[in-house]
């Protein structure tokens, strides 16, 4: 499985923006399951879910 890549590069990370009074944030869509894992072992909490707007490629 995992090394622990993941958690080691976000807690620096969020250690960084702490340090340098930055807020930080966890943003993922929430079927990305492995990043929501990664994000609520970390502390993170109370998701909310919110609308993308993208536009799709045009095809000729």
């Amino acid at each position: 499985m995992g090394k622990g890549l993941a958690s080691f590069t976000a807690e620096k990370f969020i250690d960084y923006c702490l340090l340098n009074d930055i807020k930080p944030c966890w943003d993922c869509d929430i079927h990305n399951h492995g990043s929501y894992h990664l994000g609520t072992k970390l502390g993170f909490s109370n998701p909310k879910k919110y609308t993308v707007i993208y536009k799709e490629k045009l095809t000729l």
